[in-house]
Parts: C-alpha cells; structure tokens; sequence
C-alpha cells in the first residue's frame, strides 16, 4: 500500500494555498454582496453584520445563506492560520 504522507514543506504549501485560495473566496464572496471587506479581518467577518446587542442585522435577509457561508469559509480560514502561524502549529 502507498504512503500519502506529506513533508512539513508539502503540507505548509498546501496550507498556505488553501489559505490564498480561502482569501480569495471570501473576497469575490462579500463582493458580490456589496461588502466593504478593504482592511477588515476575514476571519472575523460575522462582525459586519452583527449589531451591537448581540443580534445578526442579516436575519431574514435574502442573500441570508450567502452570508452564513462567508461565516463557514472565515471560521475554516481561522483553522489554516492557527495550523500555519498559532502556539499549536503543525508546520
């Protein structure tokens, strides 16, 4: 049976290209939502359209879905960066 194990080398290029590919994403995402994301932090998106008293100002909001997406794609982003920069990094 073959190995599928990969170098730290292997596995912090895909990390990185995952992490690229994931900005990008986002980016083209909140864009066609009309979302001004210059200079905010991708993984913490949900707070622009959070209110101020805990609830979501994206609640029966058509494009609802899409923005619930943009959440999942911010928290797997979250993943990447703490694998390639945070205190339990595995590369």
């Amino acid at each position: 049976m073959a190995s599928f194990s990969l170098s730290s080398t292997q596995k912090r290029a895909a990390l990185l290209r995952a992490r690229e590919d994931l900005e990008k994403l986002i980016y083209s995402i909140g864009i066609s939502l009309d979302l001004e994301l210059e200079g905010v932090d991708l993984t913490k998106i949900s707070d622009l359209w959070a209110a101020e008293d805990g609830s979501s100002l994206i609640a029966g909001n058509p494009n609802a879905p899409a923005f619930e997406h943009l959440e999942q794609l911010a928290f797997r982003l979250t993943k990447i960066i703490d694998k390639l920069e945070g205190p339990n990094r595995i590369v």
